[in-house]
């Protein structure tokens, strides 16, 4: 009873964010190229009186007064599994969370997967719709937890262009016969003898004749997926059939079973069934606002879990009085919103970092984005798109500052996005920046000199051989010498190394023609030196 309970309670929680969080204060700052650190700051009610509130609006959160009658450990604390926030499936650095003054550890994500599948599950019954079974809840857990690491390095192999050259050919044979999905089963379903001695499937892929269908019925989940976040290649709940390998491992390892293609067939034809339910209960009007809200958000939740995980801690917390919840990690900067395109090169090209925000986890949220590279500012241009980081007529919020150091944005509307993605434009500042142009340009004035003056050369000797009383004007050393030595002591200051990373990478590109002109600067002057056309007097 007390297992279920505390499920309950913890369910609950989870659909009801802003029922029991005041405020969530998220600190974003720019430190280098690959890194940002990243500081999110929850204050919490007092749990006894959001378990007093009685709401018709859902504000009250279900079971928590039981709860925390059930599960109280002393006067004052009950031990609760709080779902603390969601972060997202990429490598994650110095993950520190602190209730109160307490660190604390965050459970297992494979236990995490399983609560999110409970929540799905918990959704449904809300909604009035379907619920997934036992078979479809150990799917669902799969799909939200299995490791991406082999799928990523074959969709790499067979979709992305390589920096090898050598390899170019091979994607361009291969592009489009067969999709990396199908790769990938088809390798994971041979015999790895090295690491368990039998197949993670114990069935050939390429055999299957349910194989089509398959791809049909995630065609159509895919499709769900997409209405609500941005595509992405490693979602397990975008392209189910990813996460087959692990799911096989699970269900031998939980059920001791074995995964054939009927029950694959027989689990995809229960989720698709279960979205189709869901999309048709969310834009039905002969149902109640919750449960369509509850329909909404099963599609939501389902969608983004394939692309993020939530963090729940175990800890014994105070009732009676409000506490903090501090979460602190840094995770790695991207210049894309989506990874994984054709042409990797193109997600370094930019200098647009995005941020995706949880923004309607609690009653008040607040973000600040700020850069601690004083070479580096933040253009004017900051600006919010949704969660499927699309324009769109925004909802205005209750604050909002953009300055060259600091964007912040303050909201505590009822209808705001749950998510939203922050475009942060990066430049250097204006002096750095004038600096690198001016110096360009007196770089390639310098090379057009050494041209004119030097191959000048030619037309006066030709002249001069016809006529002996013209006097050659060519470059002599001394030229050289005067266009030469400012342009080099310029270079040598703007080409010394960087403290920042992040100042590196937003100077690249100009750093890099800057480079190029020095060297054909220095090419040329050997070039006239070595055919005689710059005179030694």
């Amino acid at each position: 009873m007390t297992d279920e309970l505390e499920r309950r309670v913890t369910l609950g929680l989870l659909a009801n964010n802003q029922a029991w969080k005041l405020r969530a204060i998220e600190r974003i700052e720019l430190s280098k190229a690959m890194w940002s650190e990243r500081s999110r700051e929850i204050h919490v009610k007092s749990l006894q009186e959001v378990a007093d509130v009685e709401d018709s609006d859902g504000n009250h959160v279900s079971h928590l007064k039981e709860g925390l009658r059930e599960l109280r450990k002393s006067q004052n604390t009950a031990l609760l599994t709080l779902p603390v926030t969601d972060l997202p499936k990429i490598p994650l650095l110095d993950l520190h969370i602190k209730i109160g003054n307490d660190p604390v550890y965050r459970i297992r994500m494979d236990d995490s997967a399983r609560i999110q599948a409970d929540y799905i599950g918990f959704l449904a019954q809300e909604a009035k719709i379907s619920t997934p079974g036992e078979d479809l809840c150990r799917f669902l857990t799969s799909l939200f937890y299995f490791p991406t690491n082999h799928y990523e390095q074959v969709w790499k192999r067979y979709n992305e262009v390589s920096s090898n050259p050598r390899t170019w050919f091979n994607w361009l044979r291969i592009k489009g016969s067969k999709s990396a999905t199908f790769k990938y089963l088809t390798e994971r379903s041979k015999v790895d003898r090295k690491r368990s001695g039998a197949p993670l499937l114990p069935f050939d892929v390429s055999q299957v004749q349910e194989y089509k269908e398959w791809r049909e019925r995630c065609t159509y989940i895919g499709e769900r997926v997409r209405e609500f976040v941005v595509p992405h290649y490693l979602s397990g709940t975008e392209n189910p059939l990813i996460a087959l390998p692990h799911y096989a491992e699970f269900l031998k390892r939980e059920a001791d079973a074995h995964l054939t293609p009927s029950f694959v067939s027989k689990i995809l034809t229960e989720l698709e069934t279960l979205l189709k339910s869901a999309k048709t209960g969310m834009e039905d009007e002969g149902k109640s606002s919750s449960q369509r809200a509850a329909a909404r958000l099963l599609l939501w939740a389902y969608s983004g879990y394939g692309c993020r995980w939530t963090v729940f801690v175990k800890h014994e917390v105070p009732i009676e009085t409000p506490f903090i919840i501090q979460v602190a990690e840094k995770r790695p900067v991207y210049f894309k919103p989506t990874q994984g395109r054709t042409f990797p090169i193109l997600n370094h090209l930019g200098n647009v970092a995005w941020k995706e925000i949880s923004f309607a986890d609690a009653e008040t949220n607040h973000v600040s984005v700020r850069v601690s590279d004083t070479a580096v500012r933040l253009s004017n241009r900051c600006a919010v798109r949704s969660e499927l980081c699309k324009e769109g007529p925004r909802n205005s919020a209750d604050e909002e500052e953009r300055t060259f150091e600091l964007y912040l944005r303050h909201d505590s509307t009822s209808k705001r996005d749950e998510r939203i993605w922050i475009k942060v434009p990066l430049c250097l500042t204006r002096l750095h920046s004038l600096m690198l142009w001016l110096t360009m340009a007196f770089t390639g004035l310098a090379i057009w000199l050494l041209a004119i003056r030097g191959f000048g050369e030619w037309e006066y000797l030709r002249a001069s051989a016809d006529n002996p009383n013209i006097k050659t004007h060519g470059l002599t050393a001394k030229d050289a010498t005067v266009i030469l030595i400012p342009v080099a002591f310029a270079a040598s200051l703007l080409l010394a190394k960087e403290s920042s990373t992040l100042s590196m990478r937003i100077r690249q590109r100009r750093q890099a023609i800057l480079i190029l002109e020095l060297f054909v600067l220095l090419a040329l002057t050997f070039f006239l030196y070595f055919i005689h056309y710059v005179k030694n007097i």
